[in-house]
């Protein structure tokens, strides 16, 4: 597997200590999705049809897998 999923916030013990009272020490958001595990690509389906993630033919196919009750073709908001 190329790399694990980890949170919008990692663990950050220093927001709100600058001493200047900015917001040098806030954590950074990051999100970061798995792409592959020995050499397959990964899926990541949602209930939301535009935010599934991974080849087109393979989201299809889990998709056919395991359902598509509840998914909506909601737009995204940015």
């Amino acid at each position: 597997m190329r790399i694990g999923s980890v949170g919008r916030c990692p663990r950050n013990d220093f927001r709100g200590c600058d001493p200047k009272g900015g917001s040098e020490f806030d954590p950074i958001s990051l999100i970061c999705k798995v792409s592959d595990v020995e050499g397959r690509p990964a899926v990541k389906l949602s209930d939301n049809y535009a935010k599934a993630l991974g080849p087109g033919s393979e989201v299809e196919r889990y998709r056919h897998v395991f359902g598509t009750a509840g998914m909506t073709n909601a737009p995204l908001v940015a």
